[in-house]
Order: structure tokens, then C-alpha cells, then sequence
């Protein structure tokens, strides 16, 4: 069994679904949650959830085509401190999740660029992976899946934020 997936946008019938299928928390990147999703008058999902905003220049940048050189620098030069900040709060609450062997749904709105990402940060973190690794177990879920120049550069900076803060307790901006 999969700790942690991607979705885009779930309906009512995707929660549910997550629920058979064993998931026990999702993660919001979108700024929606449950509440937001589900009609007044259906029945509460059992399973728990965060939402977090998390903008998008991820899916506007280009593909990374493997022989350019990145790292942390550049998601730095093309990020806000907002940006970062909210990064990194996610991928710690998905942390925290994996580490006390909850399953994850990690959703935005296309499930394409900002869940895998996330996704992929919080395997790296917690099974001690390097990023493109961590990239790669992510996507063998989704063929549709592109890790993009600003994604991995993305992934270099947590992975470089997580090893000097020893898990970024404190939010970098």
C-alpha cells in the first residue's frame, strides 16, 4: 500500500473512495477543504483533513529535460518568502502524517504540479530519498506527471532546508 498519493480535485465520491481505500488523512493545497467540497447535506467524511495555500508557478515552468544543472539557488531567485513558508508547512504536516503511519491524499486543483510536489518532498524527508527518487515514486502513479525545472530546484531547497534547520521547525523565509 502506497503512505501517500495525488488527486486533483476531489468530489464527494473521491473522499469516500480514499476512505475504503484505507487513506485516514488528505492535504489541501488549494486552499479548499471538505467543507468547501461536499453538499450541506451529506453525510461527514470520517477521514481528516488539512488545507493549506499554496500558490502555483510550478506547472508554469518548463519541463526539466535532465542536463541542466539546479539547486536550491534557484527556487530561491524564482519563489516568494509566502511561497516558501506555506511549502514548507505543508510538507511538514505531510511529514508528521507519514511518520505516524497515516495514509495521505495530497490534492490540488489538477493534481499535476503542487500535490506531486508536495508528495514527493514528504517522501524525501521522511524515507530519506533524494529528490529525483522521490519525484520518481510519486509519478510511477501518474504518467501524466512532469517534474519541472522549478519543482526540482524546489525539492533541492527543502532538501538542503531540512538537513541545516534539522527538520524546519522554525518556518525559513
Amino acid at each position: 500500500m502506497n503512505a501517500v498519493t495525488v488527486s486533483p480535485l476531489p468530489d464527494s465520491e473521491a473522499f469516500r473512495g480514499w476512505q475504503r481505500e484505507g487513506f485516514n488523512r488528505w492535504i489541501s493545497l488549494c486552499g479548499v477543504g471538505a467543507s468547501d467540497l461536499l453538499d450541506r447535506d451529506e453525510t461527514p467524511i470520517e477521514i481528516e483533513g488539512m488545507v493549506f495555500r499554496l500558490a502555483d508557478p510550478f506547472s508554469a515552468s518548463d519541463p526539466w529535460d535532465g542536463r541542466e544543472q539546479l539547486g536550491a539557488r534557484d527556487f530561491l531567485e524564482h519563489s516568494t518568502p509566502v511561497l516558501r513558508a506555506n511549502l514548507l508547512r505543508a510538507v511538514r504536516a505531510l511529514v508528521r502524517s507519514l511518520e505516524q503511519g497515516e495514509r495521505v491524499v495530497v490534492f490540488c486543483h489538477l493534481g499535476l504540479s503542487r500535490s506531486p510536489l508536495v508528495a514527493a518532498a514528504g517522501l524525501m524527508v521522511a524515507r530519506r530519498l533524494d529528490p529525483l527518487s522521490a519525484w520518481a515514486a510519486v509519478a510511477r502513479t501518474n504518467d501524466e506527471l512532469r517534474l519541472t525545472r522549478l519543482a526540482l530546484a524546489a525539492l533541492l531547497w527543502i532538501e538542503s532546508t531540512w538537513n541545516q534547520d534539522r527538520g524546519f521547525d522554525n518556518d525559513i523565509s
